[in-house]
């Protein structure tokens, strides 16, 4: 149902294809010229700056001073920052211009090595200006481009605050793909792989193994956390897996999260506050019955997880489940269920999901572009959440 929908709600989105995007780039990358540059005291004519194919000058920054548009007239001076707009993996081409340097924080790392990221609504560099997130030390990385949707970035990067949604261009170092803070802070688009591929024998036992575990789950053969437990024994002892990674993949934030949530439900549900807000939800929609205060849990829950995370929607609207369960007398599985559903049901914001947040920049989108498209799957997977969990799992 949800795909055959979208087959007719893309048309709401605006057509920013490959041949727009082929006409003007929005990545910018910023560039320093050395003292002693043969460039210094040429114009930018001169110093063949207007005859790159794929790269384009759009302003100078001269001793905290903006210069754009640029002039073809205009003379280079030691130390000028220039910005350019383009292609960016072509940034070897300037490189290439005696003087010509990318960022101090680049030189030691391989410019080659170019890794595409987005910026994740929990990143800890929120609003902070590239030169002071300390890119090298923390991902053994250094920051080549940006990109922000169709905004065009002014003032040089090294001062520009850093927002959901930005796309960087990173030159990364050996060691990036191992840094365990890479999954909270980004989102990884193309370059580096982060992860270890399995081909050939290795790939079949892993899938063979883990629809084994599935099926003696299902079963009742093995309760599922043995069956999982005894597959990843079967990975160690096989080699498949080794400690090192699971140390380092093991997610100890979605732990804390669950930890977290099960803290704050108790907090509700000791303080009362749960039992008041499942009150006002039921008291709302009391003509209803227990159905109805499910369908006021899915707004409530489905409001929350456009403005905040899937996963922290899920550890507010759990304690609310539980005292509407209680206040009806019934069983809350469905109304956990519900929430389990309703917390990943983000269509209508570009930041309640990483998919979402992934196309936005990317897709040159606006806010309103997600409600055009998003709003009808929204309202279909309501209702089918709402008719379908009472009844596959009746109170």
């Amino acid at each position: 149902m949800g795909i055959a929908l979208l087959t007719i709600t893309y048309k709401f989105l605006p057509n920013n294809g490959l041949a727009n995007q082929q006409v003007e780039s929005h990545y910018f990358t910023e560039l320093k010229l050395a003292a002693s540059s043969p460039l210094v005291g040429k114009t930018i004519n001169d110093a063949g700056l207007r005859q790159l194919e794929t790269l384009f000058l759009v302003e100078v920054i001269r001793n905290n001073e903006l210069i754009s548009p640029v002039k073809p007239t205009e003379r280079l001076q030691a130390n000028d920052q220039l910005v350019f707009t383009g292609d960016v993996s072509q940034v070897h081409l300037l490189e290439a211009m005696p003087g010509l340097e990318l960022d101090d924080g680049v030189i030691d790392l391989p410019k080659h090595n170019l890794v595409e990221v987005v910026l994740s609504p929990s990143s800890g560099l929120i609003n902070k200006s590239i030169r002071d997130a300390n890119f090298r030390s923390q991902f053994d990385a250094a920051v080549v481009a940006v990109k922000r949707g169709n905004q065009k970035l002014s003032g040089g990067l090294g001062a520009l605050e850093l927002r959901p949604g930005d796309v960087l261009v990173l030159a990364v170092g050996a060691d990036f793909s191992q840094r365990t803070n890479l999954a909270r802070n980004f989102i990884v688009v193309n370059g580096v792989k982060t992860e270890q591929q399995r081909t050939g024998a290795n790939g079949l036992f892993i899938v063979a193994s883990f629809m084994f575990a599935l099926l003696t789950a299902a079963t009742g053969v093995l309760s599922l956390l043995d069956a999982m437990l005894l597959l990843v024994v079967a990975y160690l002892a096989t080699g498949v897996l080794s400690v090192a990674e699971i140390r380092r993949r093991a997610p100890f934030e979605l732990l804390l999260v669950i930890g977290c949530s099960l803290g704050i439900a108790q907090a509700m549900l000791g303080s009362g506050l749960a039992d008041l807000l499942a009150t006002q939800i039921v008291s709302l929609f009391s003509h209803w019955g227990v159905v109805g205060a499910l369908v006021g849990l899915y707004l409530t829950t489905w409001l929350i997880t456009e403005l905040i995370t899937n996963n922290a929607a899920a550890a507010l609207a759990f304690p609310i489940g539980l005292a509407i369960a209680q206040q009806f007398g019934v069983d809350a599985k469905p109304l956990l269920l519900t929430i389990a559903f309703t917390a990943s049901a983000s269509f209508l914001s570009p930041y309640g999901y990483q998919t979402n947040l992934m196309v936005y920049t990317a897709g040159k989108y606006q806010y309103i572009d997600y409600v055009r498209a998003g709003l009808p799957l929204a309202l279909i997977y309501g209702l089918g959440v709402c008719v379908l969990v009472p009844w596959f799992f009746p109170f």
